[in-house]
């Protein structure tokens, strides 16, 4: 019997919780699976095991591992599957694989676009655009969001955006910012490259209201319950139970 469990983050943010499993809940209508789990990596409860468990308690012993991760990066590559392999050795009559991140697609940027012209551009050659990435240690992640950044320039036909990141890369969203202001921009757009509301998305907006700048800056919503995006997310489930038949080991990182 087969069950499919989505791992999305996790936050301290109550409403970054309730829009994870609205979202979540909205792909599960289109899943052609009976038992469905939301669990979270951190923070949040339930956590892996649990959604495991409680999987395993309905008879499933094929279960489909859904990483709600925008980009391949250290929760991908390496804290899913420890606690996966972990989990494995518990249930060794269990077949576990692992799918994909989102990863880079046209249509997700496409909502980047929404985001920005839902708050107006004044002067799209020389508004300057933050592109706000979560941050990684990982370079894959950087690449990535270079090429976010050269695809939005295109979507938007504007010359100046810039990539930062919240932690681990840089430059970092606070000095990025910093560094516009001084130079004496007049229109500043930021834009997070973030799913759900969190202690991340509260950070920039703690950094934004607590600047003089005088010219016009904003802050565009992060990516959120777009279709775009339940689309992508139930693109990967079915990918990975198309995939998976004998395709690939009990746990597998599909690349």
């Amino acid at each position: 019997m087969e069950g499919v469990l989505y791992v999305s983050h996790g936050t301290r943010l109550q409403q970054g919780v309730e829009e994870a499993h609205a979202l979540i809940d909205a792909v599960k209508k289109e899943i052609p699976i009976r038992f469905q789990e939301t669990c979270f990596l951190e923070i949040t409860s339930p956590n892996i095991q649990t959604g495991v468990a409680k999987l395993v308690q309905k008879g499933v012993n094929h279960i489909y591992v859904i990483p709600v991760l925008l980009l391949s990066a250290g929760h991908y590559y390496r804290d899913i599957p420890l606690i996966l392999n972990q989990l494995k050795s518990q249930y060794q009559h269990i077949d576990i694989t692992l799918g994909r991140p989102l990863g880079v697609q046209q249509r997700l940027v496409e909502i980047l676009k929404e985001r920005i012209q839902s708050k107006g551009v004044r002067n799209r050659k020389t508004a300057q655009i933050l592109l706000v990435g979560r941050g990684s240690y990982y370079k894959e992640t950087e690449q990535d969001m270079q090429l976010i950044r050269s695809k939005l320039k295109q979507l938007l036909n504007v010359p100046h955006i810039k990539v930062c990141y919240l932690a681990a890369a840089k430059p970092q969203f606070e000095e990025a910012f910093k560094s516009l202001i001084e130079a004496k921009h007049q229109e500043i757009i930021v834009v997070p490259y973030l799913w759900f509301s969190g202690f991340l998305t509260w950070s920039i907006e703690k950094t934004l209201n607590s600047t003089n700048y005088q010219g016009r800056f904003v802050q565009c919503d992060h990516l959120g319950h777009h279709q775009n995006i339940i689309n992508a997310l139930k693109e990967r489930v079915l990918e990975l139970i198309q995939h998976s038949k004998g395709a690939y080991d009990d746990i597998t990182v599909n690349g």
